[in-house]
């Protein structure tokens, strides 16, 4: 039986990483998100799916496919792979996308109140999962 090459993840790290539906391979949502926060972004990538059906206006249309995207890239299916090391551009373009998917729903206020994160504690359970988003995405190193 042949090695396996070092490069190429084993089947059970690929189960964590992707899930395969008629053949087709889907990126898994990344495991370390809090399940609030988590749920949130599922419900506001729903409700953009949900805007696509029948036949929207152009308009309509580009603003759900952006909505999907972001929700998307926040989740960590798309944009750089979850299981990677962060860099810089990756954590902003993932914070990016968190909050402007969050900014639909009502799980978010103003990102003014989300400035004073030493104030965390007294925001609104949805701001307090923003926060400790952006608390955690903070922690990446900066080079």
């Amino acid at each position: 039986m042949a090695a396996q090459s070092s490069s190429e993840p084993d089947s059970s790290v690929e189960e964590t990483r992707y899930l395969t539906i008629d053949g087709r391979r889907w990126r898994r949502s990344d495991p370390a998100i809090p399940e609030r926060l988590r749920a949130a972004l599922v419900e506001e990538l729903m409700a953009a799916r949900r805007q696509l059906r029948g036949r929207p206006d152009a308009a309509t249309s580009a603003d759900a496919r952006a909505r999907v995207g972001a929700a998307k890239r926040a989740l960590g299916e798309r944009g750089a792979p979850w299981w990677e090391p962060p860099t810089l551009a990756s954590v902003d373009e993932r914070l990016a996308a968190l909050l402007s998917a969050l900014s639909r729903t009502e799980c978010i206020g103003t990102t003014a109140e989300l400035a004073s994160a030493s104030h965390a504690d007294r925001l609104p359970e949805g701001e307090q999962l923003v926060a400790a988003a952006i608390e955690r995405f903070e922690r990446v190193p900066r080079t």
